[in-house]
């Protein structure tokens, strides 16, 4: 539970420090490009790595984009994960597969990604500065219900430590997850809705394995510029 307390204090840490400015923040981020796993398509995928200064090696998080791909909010995250002293990589999972967006059209969907979030950990595993056994997922929206499928699905590779979820769309009937994993999300949430988040955690009961954390007053996207509420 460690990595999920330590996203959700720096998610608090953020509000207070941001939300008033929802300020752009600091350094750019390195291109690279990450090998596909053996057997799965695309071959490969272009994304983005953020690091701490300092030799390491620190723990890597793979954040993943929402339904419109890879963003300024996106890439903000990326630097806010960085200066909070991860490793942070966003990979593409759209340009690859020859689209710029998905959102309302499901032509790659959250579960099509997942084998892009064990390619994004395998990269990380090869870099000195990164730490292999600590590595997570943090998604948003659509890629907040990869970030969900990754942590029920069996591992293409080493499990990784943990999952967090930003509004994603929790799947109806989902079982225990295989590591713990955080949902983030508000009650006004009119595209992913709460209550089957709840009713997930409910069916649960584990908090180690799945903690559900619904504000109240809040729509979705609210960690962007222009969120509503």
């Amino acid at each position: 539970m460690l990595l999920l307390r330590l996203v959700l204090s720096m998610f608090f840490a953020f509000v207070a420090a941001d939300s008033l400015t929802m300020r752009s923040v600091r350094a750019q981020g390195t291109a690279v490009q990450i090998p596909g796993l053996p057997g799965t398509t695309p071959e490969s995928l272009p994304g983005k790595l953020y690091r701490p200064s300092g030799a390491g090696p620190f723990p890597g998080i793979i954040v993943l984009h929402t339904c419109g791909g890879i963003d300024g909010n996106l890439q903000d995250w990326g630097s806010r994960f960085a200066d909070w002293g991860y490793v942070a990589i966003l990979p593409d999972s759209f340009s690859p597969r020859g689209i710029n967006k998905v959102c309302n059209n499901g032509k790659v969907t959250a579960g099509d990604r997942v084998p892009d979030v064990h390619a994004a950990a395998a990269y990380l595993r090869t870099l000195p500065f990164v730490r292999a056994d600590r590595i997570g997922a943090i998604g948003y929206s659509h890629g907040g219900g990869t970030s969900v499928l990754t942590a029920l699905r069996p591992p293409q590779g080493p499990a990784l430590q943990a999952a967090v979820a930003f509004y994603p769309a929790c799947p109806p009937n989902a079982v225990t997850p295989r590591i713990p994993t955080l949902v983030l999300i508000g009650d006004k949430d009119d595209w992913t809705p709460a209550p089957q988040c709840e009713i997930w955690r409910d069916r649960v009961a584990n908090a180690d394995r799945l903690s559900v954390v619904v504000y109240p007053g809040v729509y979705h996207a609210f960690d962007q510029r222009t969120a509503a509420g």
